[in-house]
């Protein structure tokens, strides 16, 4: 295995294997060998969808910016704490915001998190594939539809995002912080692969 991908798997084990923790969360750092330089990549782990679901609150923030990429996952169901310091990061980082299905984290930043957005506050990844999508009389994609994971191809038992919910609920309900990870671990994958369609493809 060559050196640099060497490097990239252990510092990948290292950040979620050796995490910082509060009373509030639990904060894990990657430092990448590239970066976002304008603006920020986001993405938001929550227990429902705002103008679907009766609740859609904050579970995980994931953001990218600089070379770090990072996961602030929420440990306790009081939520205030995690949700001022989670605004706060939100508004230090650099503006506009990159996102796969932006209306989402729109959304939740609005009225979950009561933050003002404006229309050229994000940048939708998805955007290009919809449009193709729709030239070519096709579903729009999900992003696992455009970047699999090795558990697609063998059939593995997969953390997805309708699962997220369930494992939060899991957590509360008296589950270790095994759960948390894996709500991490999803996040993550999902950030690396938004990632590689804002590097490779540039919407």
């Amino acid at each position: 295995m060559d050196s640099p991908i060497r490097d990239i798997l252990t510092a990948y084990g290292s950040a979620m294997g050796g995490l910082k923790e509060t009373r509030n969360h639990i904060r894990s750092t990657l430092t990448l060998a590239l970066g976002v330089e304008t603006g920020s990549l986001i993405d938001f782990e929550t227990t429902g969808r705002p103008y679907l679901d009766t609740e859609h609150d904050v579970i995980t923030l994931g953001y990218f910016h600089g070379n770090e990429l990072v996961v602030i996952q929420r440990k306790t169901k009081e939520k205030d704490l995690f949700y001022s310091e989670v605004k706060g990061i939100l508004k230090q980082l650099p503006r506009p915001f990159y996102a796969y299905n932006a209306d989402f984290e729109r959304s939740v930043m609005k009225e979950e998190l009561g933050l003002e957005v404006g229309p050229g506050d994000f940048v939708d990844i998805m955007r290009p594939w919809k449009a193709k999508a729709e030239k070519a009389g096709l579903k729009w994609p999900k992003l696992d539809e455009l970047i699999s994971e090795p558990e697609d191809y063998f059939k593995d038992n997969k953390i997805s995002g309708k699962d997220m919910p369930g494992l939060w609920k899991a957590y509360l309900a008296g589950g270790t912080e095994v759960l948390l990870r894996m709500i991490m671990e999803h996040s993550l994958s999902d950030l690396l692969r938004e990632t590689v369609l804002l590097v490779r493809y540039e919407p």
